[in-house]
């Protein structure tokens, strides 16, 4: 089986780096020859099945392909993405403006989020800093996503490392197929700590437990670093470790400890110097009615089949109760019971909440089954659930990219830019929501526009007139013009008081 293993594991590479408009079809078929010889094993003793095993140094090869296919696949739906006028503030533009100001020193200051002069009274994640380092590289505005993309990429190979080392092939291959695992790699977000991150933490806690007490918690911190929900994730963790595995007691305890001690200080003192805290936030946006904003929002039948696509899509890969298993689940519910879209319907990078409590429990769970059939068929019924979604992968176009528009210098001035336009600005101007418009301290400021890219979810094509005719009437001017595909974008400064 390890053979067939490795011949499939060179698919999502192969339809990463050549996009066959048939990858459904492809997929469903695979799916419907594993399930078949799931079935034609039942009848057969394991040693006519299994071959000598291939050398571990063969995996590079699968695993460089799927490397080399998503790294392809990124730059060329970054510029789909670019050439549809479809990268916006939120939330791509706001935080590279954030990691732009981490890497500068001016904290965790962006004004495109609540929270003050931090975003950290946003979201409590200071693991965020660690992706500072890549706003140094010299490609201005797509520094960030290189930076999400190298993350994204870095974690998986290490997962892929540790399957691999431990010869759980069929959970390699659930992982690298995994439909929210792509979700999440091209969601642009910084959620994608959640690979290296967890990977770090399972290694120490989980998988090599005679390491040391500083690289456990050291392994804990990160991984609670991303983000303020993930102590919550954790203490779901804690409580079925300790309830249900009497030999990870010790574990269990230090993890509800420590998961708790970090989530009092921290928002603690959040509170304490705002008057509220992150927590706080989230659990209002998680409880949030969005039934006014959303015309469409998931009835109960629907919130139930999440929890089977879920299943499916891990390759029903759940059959052994552990506390992963139970943490999988309970998360779910967290999903199902919420009234806010995308993170109820595990979309885009919600799937950070889930996917690494499910890579522990696909790890722990090959081990416990030598029986071919079941591992063959739970893998068809991932790639099943794969061949469903008819963005996997999202299409992209190979058109060569114009040259971006080359602005003047506004010598830090604020400029206050159109959501979906501000992709365009240079990297080197102090960028705001156009929602906030207006002058700094020295009576300065600029606006970028355009009549051209409209319509927005915030401001339409008729506001974006009703503005700019403002700002001439005012004083303001036109100080420079670019065209990108047709589209005129215009520089203007304000006539300040």
């Amino acid at each position: 089986m390890e053979r067939l293993c490795f011949v499939l594991a060179f698919l999502p590479g192969f339809l990463f780096l050549f996009q066959p408009s048939f990858s459904a079809v492809l997929l469903k078929c695979v799916a419907f020859i594993l399930v078949l010889i799931g079935f034609f094993s039942y009848f057969r003793t394991e040693e006519k099945l299994e071959w000598k095993p291939l050398p571990i140094c063969f995996w590079i090869f699968p695993l460089s392909l799927f490397v080399f296919g998503f790294a392809n696949h990124a730059f060329h739906l970054t510029k789909t993405l670019i050439l549809n006028f479809s990268i916006w503030d939120l939330d791509y533009i706001g935080l590279r403006v954030l990691i732009k100001n981490i890497a500068t020193g001016e904290s965790f200051a962006s004004p495109y989020y609540e929270g003050g002069n931090s975003y950290l009274f946003h979201h409590f994640a200071p693991g965020i800093a660690l992706l500072s380092p890549f706003e140094f590289l010299p490609y201005g505005q797509f520094n960030y996503a290189i930076g999400v993309f190298t993350v994204f990429i870095a974690g998986i190979i290490g997962w892929a490392i540790l399957f691999i080392k431990e010869r759980r092939f069929v959970g390699l291959l659930i992982l690298l197929h995994s439909i929210y695992l792509y979700r999440l790699g091209v969601s642009y977000h910084f959620e994608v700590l959640v690979l290296p991150f967890s990977l770090f933490f399972f290694y120490f806690w989980f998988y090599k437990r005679e390491g040391g007490i500083v690289l456990k918690m050291l392994s804990l911190l990160c991984f609670l670093s991303i983000k303020e929900d993930i102590a919550l994730y954790l203490l779901v963790l804690g409580v079925f470790l300790a309830l249900f595995e009497k030999d990870r007691l010790r574990e269990a305890k230090a993890l509800l400890f420590s998961t708790v001690l970090y989530t009092v200080i921290a928002q603690g003192t959040l509170h304490f110097l705002s008057g509220n805290s992150s927590l706080e936030f989230w659990i209002s946006e998680w409880n949030k009615d969005y039934s006014e904003t959303i015309s469409n929002p998931l009835d109960w039948e629907k919130r139930k089949n999440i929890i089977v696509d879920v299943s499916l899509g891990f390759g029903l890969f759940f059959f052994r109760k552990n506390a992963f298993v139970f943490s999988v689940y309970a998360l779910l519910c967290l999903h199902l019971i919420s009234d806010r879209p995308w993170y109820n319907e595990v979309y885009s990078y919600y799937s950070y909440t889930i996917l690494p409590f499910a890579f522990m429990a696909i790890f722990e769970n090959e081990k416990v089954s030598s029986k071919y059939m079941y591992l063959l068929i739970f893998l068809g019924l991932a790639f099943y659930r794969n061949s469903l979604d008819r963005d996997f992968p999202m299409r992209v176009v190979e058109d060569s990219m114009p040259s971006l528009p080359i602005w003047q210098e506004t010598m830090d001035s604020p400029v206050f830019c159109q959501q979906n336009i501000s992709i365009f600005a240079s990297s080197k101007m102090n960028l705001h929501p156009l929602t906030k418009l207006g002058c700094n301290s020295r009576g300065i400021g600029f606006a970028m526009l355009s009549r051209d890219v409209p319509p927005l979810p915030i401001v339409n094509r008729e506001g974006i007139e009703e503005l700019a005719k403002k700002i001439e009437e005012s004083g303001g001017k036109v100080v420079q013009k670019q065209f990108f595909l047709g589209k005129q974008m215009n520089l203007y400064q304000l006539k300040c008081p």
